[in-house]
């Protein structure tokens, strides 16, 4: 219970902070860290799991978070958070320090529009009504919560949990099922510096775009394979590399798109007055939705077949293309 409370918080502050420390040209590259660190975190716990007792594997992890607490206690605040509670001065020396000047007077042009701009946001109610009362909070809303569910339905919380028990049994060549999750988690942690580098320069949407299409093409060869070995009399043994190729495509496709482009778009939507009520909002989405993800993920195997997780996941990625090339709006430098 705990875990997954602090972890609620984490996921929906992060967005917010990193929105609101960086300058729009850079906005992008540095909400990737997210994806990065989450994935840095997941193979942490790949390598480490299985060579400890669950005791010892609960005392490390538990470790990290203190840890943090500690370097992290010295950050400055957000400038929009202090501007928000007319602490202008405070404001400027927590930009300064962010942006790497020794005087504030270095950041009074920038410390002014942006004071100016939290002045006439926070002019506005802060609400979960008004996140629906506008035509461009409600478009805002539903492209937030819409890459939240993709995100989920597209089948990285299935991956994070079950990959190992998933795989078939002879893994990959020399790879058992658990190298082959430790070697899926690197590939997840180095394709993410591939959106770090071009998420400002080619923009949000074409990198949305091919990593869905990336996503649904690895997720439809996956499902094919396990149709045919569960459902069919097609010998595909010599083929059980298979699976764990396509898990790799996805998981370099999602690493360039779905995974950071999604959460990097929930700090740059929403105006000030109601970006913190948003991103609790899509915070809950994402658990719930990974939730329900898992639990059908075993139900689905065993009562139809696992192909057919593979399916749902591969159809997602496809509504997404569909989705973002229609109705997503291109955030970069703004």
């Amino acid at each position: 219970f705990f875990p997954g409370l602090w972890s609620g918080t984490v996921s929906t502050i992060t967005p917010m902070y990193l929105a609101e420390i960086s300058q729009p040209e850079i906005r992008g590259a540095l909400s990737t860290f997210t994806q990065l660190m989450t994935n840095v975190g997941v193979v942490f716990e790949y390598v480490i799991g299985p060579k400890v007792s669950y005791k010892n594997l609960a005392i490390i992890s538990g470790a990290i978070p203190v840890i943090f607490i500690m370097t992290f206690w010295y950050m400055p605040e957000s400038p929009y958070w202090q501007l928000m509670k007319n602490r202008k001065d405070t404001a400027a020396k927590s930009l300064a320090w962010f942006r790497g000047f020794a005087n504030e007077e270095d950041v009074k042009e920038e410390i002014e529009v942006m004071a100016l701009a939290v002045q006439k946001e926070m002019e506005n109610r802060r609400s979960v009504r008004v996140l629906v009362e506008t035509k461009g909070n409600r478009k805002a809303l539903l492209i937030v919560e819409m890459l939240a569910i993709i995100q989920r339905m597209s089948g990285i919380s299935a991956l994070m949990a079950y990959t190992s028990t998933t795989l078939p049994e002879q893994g990959a060549g020399k790879l058992t099922p658990n190298d082959c999750v430790i070697v899926m988690g690197a590939v997840w942690v180095v394709c993410v510096f591939i959106a770090t580098i071009f998420v400002d320069t080619i923009g949000r949407k074409p990198l949305l775009i091919l990593s869905s299409i990336g996503c649904s093409l690895a997720m439809l060869l996956a499902a094919i394979w396990f149709l045919l070995n569960d459902k069919t009399n097609v010998d595909v043994s010599n083929y059980y590399w298979l699976p764990f190729a396509a898990f790799l495509v996805y998981g370099l496709c999602f690493s360039i798109g779905l995974g950071p482009i999604a959460t990097t778009m929930q700090g740059e939507l929403f105006p000030t007055n109601i970006k913190a009520t948003a991103s609790g909002i899509t915070s809950v989405n994402l658990a719930l939705t990974s939730f329900i993800m898992n639990k059908i993920y075993h139900t689905i195997a065993f009562n139809i077949g696992m192909y057919l997780n593979y399916l749902i996941f591969s159809i997602t990625c496809l509504i997404s293309v569909v989705f973002v090339t229609i109705y997503v709006i291109e955030t970069k430098g703004r």
